[in-house]
């Protein structure tokens, strides 16, 4: 079973909603960095110092979608092998298919709720902690 550390940059611009994933991965081995916008993202990982192993990003956010925002992380060369989560309260077919189609690693749906988020999480961080193996660096 391997075992590392990962950098994760948070795409959410409903504060309650970062507020509890963050809370839900307080406890794993993982770094967790937020912006509320894709503008501050898309920022965030142009800064080439920064070290991002995973992007979790939510598909509805203001002044540019989380799904604009993985189409230009995927066209970007150097960004292009970024694992990117979406993230959404819905669980539409619309958005899942556009999210698989412009080059998401994965789509979670948000449970409501610290319990429920948690649990999902923990599967989450399970299996990109211990099971997925990510690109070194961006």
């Amino acid at each position: 079973m391997k075992s590392a550390h990962l950098n994760l940059l948070l795409v959410e611009d409903n504060e309650d909603h970062a507020m509890l994933i963050k809370t839900a991965l307080d406890e794993s081995a993982i770094t967790l960095s937020h912006v509320g916008t894709a503008e501050l993202a898309l920022t965030r990982l142009q800064d080439r110092s920064s070290d991002i192993h995973l992007l979790l990003a939510d598909v509805k956010l203001p002044n540019g979608s989380g799904i604009d925002l993985l189409k230009w992380v995927k066209a970007d060369r150097q960004l292009a092998l970024l694992p990117v989560i979406m993230l959404s309260t819905s669980a539409n077919p619309i958005d899942i298919a556009a999210s698989y189609s412009a080059g998401a690693s994965g789509y979670i749906t948000k449970p409501v709720g610290l319990g429920p988020m948690k649990d999902k999480l923990k599967h989450f961080i399970r299996y990109w902690l211990e099971v997925c193996v990510v690109p070194n660096g961006n």
